[in-house]
């Protein structure tokens, strides 16, 4: 029989979980000293999304087919609105915590979870579980692929532009794709630092200093809700009044973004 070797974390638990303990703390007494004006904005955007799209999703369609193609009737269904806008603002917490991996996954969840609200209403028999069981029926690449097939985000995707690498400019489903991978970076790498040489490097996540990260996350998030944003209101655009509008260009998107959007609301 083969040898294996026998692998220790070589960890102290008492010092190492009390260090990280305190790590956390320290942070989140910096962050409340330094920065809350920041979060108390981005929680209100948050809010302000919350209660635009709550009682619009209300309206929302079962039966793809008319959302599909434009029949004047609708029927009612519950949303996933709160759900959504829950994943951002446990992500702003986790960010203040500089728990900035954490933030990202959350901020992910929302985003997938975005596109699976909108998913199930143009493809209602296959949408049985909720995205992230064991037993989800499709990929999230697959499903975001399915959502762009609607011909009203179809339509809509090439209609914006977003500043991507080396000065190109990115549709609305590549913008989507980049953030998605922004967003998971952080989530399948937990910005990692390697601290020792050899085939079982010692991980830790720096949650004290790592601006890097700390800049990132908020990027991270400002894109995340902008996208959010403009999915929610392409999927409701029949029930989108003035007011809405008002509040959207207001407080929720930049101004190029928000007169795209509008335009294509508008049609």
């Amino acid at each position: 029989m083969k040898e294996v070797d026998i692998v220790d974390s070589g960890h102290p638990f008492d010092g190492e979980i009390n260090d990280w303990i305190e790590s956390v703390n320290e942070a989140v007494k910096n962050e409340l000293i330094k920065n809350t004006e920041d979060f108390k904005l981005r929680f209100d955007k948050i809010n302000s999304a919350l209660t635009l799209f709550s009682p619009i999703a209300e309206k929302l369609p079962i039966d793809h087919a008319k959302w599909f193609h434009g029949e004047d009737e609708f029927i009612p269904r519950s949303s996933n609105i709160y759900i959504i806008m829950q994943f951002i603002t446990q992500a702003l917490y986790m960010e203040a915590s500089h728990l900035w991996p954490a933030a990202n996954h959350s901020l992910r969840c929302a985003l997938e979870h975005t596109f699976w609200t909108i998913w199930q209403i143009g493809y209602p028999k296959e949408s049985k579980t909720m995205i992230g069981g064991h037993e989800q029926v499709v990929k999230f690449s697959e499903m975001k692929a399915a959502t762009f097939e609607i011909p009203r985000f179809k339509s809509a995707k090439e209609r914006f532009g977003f500043s991507g690498s080396a000065g190109t400019t990115n549709n609305l489903f590549k913008n989507t794709t980049k953030v998605y991978g922004h967003l998971s970076h952080y989530v399948h790498t937990s910005n990692i630092h390697i601290e020792m040489k050899g085939a079982r490097p010692h991980i830790t996540h720096d949650i004290e200093t790592n601006p890097k990260a700390e800049r990132d996350t908020k990027e991270n998030f400002n894109d995340t809700l902008v996208l959010i944003v403009i999915l929610l209101s392409i999927a409701s655009k029949e029930f989108i009044e003035n007011d809405n509008l008002a509040v959207i260009e207001k407080e929720l998107l930049p101004r190029e973004v928000y007169k795209t959007l509008e335009e294509i609301l508008s049609e």
